[in-house]
């Protein structure tokens, strides 16, 4: 994921470089990789809001401020009228919609995994499954 989150964090929501700048760094990188035969493992939720609502009961709330501030209060929260736990949903959202676009051009496999049920046990299981496939 950080493949994808670190690039988007720094820069979507910090310097507000534009989305095709985001896209095409990463898939700079994705080339640069992908000799070393990389596989992508993209853990999905289906509901933003629901994901972020179960991680910040987890979480401190000075984790929930600083996650909010980042993400809307540097230049793309600002730019784009961003403001408060809202403004933050909406850039994870929009910042998941362009990290599936990049999935799909990546130059080495990935798999998109849906994680509705929370299920982690069952996720690392067929991450080995798959890991032991290309091994």
């Amino acid at each position: 994921m950080l493949f994808l989150q670190n690039p988007g964090c720094a820069l979507l929501a910090r310097h507000d470089a534009g989305e095709d700048r985001f896209i095409q760094h990463v898939l700079q990188i994705a080339e640069q990789i992908q000799e070393l035969n990389p596989i992508l493992f993209y853990l999905k939720q289906p509901n933003v809001r629901e994901t972020i609502e179960r991680v910040k009961t987890m979480r401190s709330q000075e984790w929930l401020d600083f996650a909010i501030w980042y993400h809307t209060g540097q230049d793309y929260g600002k730019n784009k009228g961003l403001y408060g736990y809202e403004g933050y949903i909406q850039f994870l959202e929009h910042r998941r919609e362009l990290e599936l676009q990049i999935i799909e051009q990546l130059p080495f496999q990935s798999f998109i995994m849906d994680n509705s049920d929370y299920a982690w046990e069952n996720q690392q299981q067929t991450v080995l499954n798959i890991m032991m496939k290309y091994l």
